[in-house]
């Protein structure tokens, strides 16, 4: 058998073959005690997320006054009134 030189190189290909023999072996607990949600969470826009989520689930994590809390007065009359238009019709 040859022996093969020792180079930065080899090295590092060494390495890298190392680093992906760990990563396919780690299970997602051991990545999730290594990593935080928020640091997750962190790479993905919200939209990402929360489009896989439906909205009675993401709403339902909040109270009702939290939810109104980020709407206008005005703006949730006129929801109110539009709905009660379109019932009407």
């Amino acid at each position: 058998m040859e022996q093969q030189e020792i180079t930065p190189d080899v090295v590092m290909e060494i390495g890298k073959e190392l680093y992906e023999a760990m990563l396919d072996g780690l299970s997602l607990d051991d990545f999730m005690e290594r990593f935080s949600a928020e640091e997750v969470l962190s790479r993905y826009e919200p939209e990402e997320v929360l489009s896989r989520y439906k909205p009675e689930v993401v709403l339902s994590r909040y109270k009702p006054e939290e939810v109104l809390s980020r709407y206008k007065p005005e703006d949730i009359e006129a929801y109110l009134q539009k709905l009660k238009n379109q019932k009407e019709n």
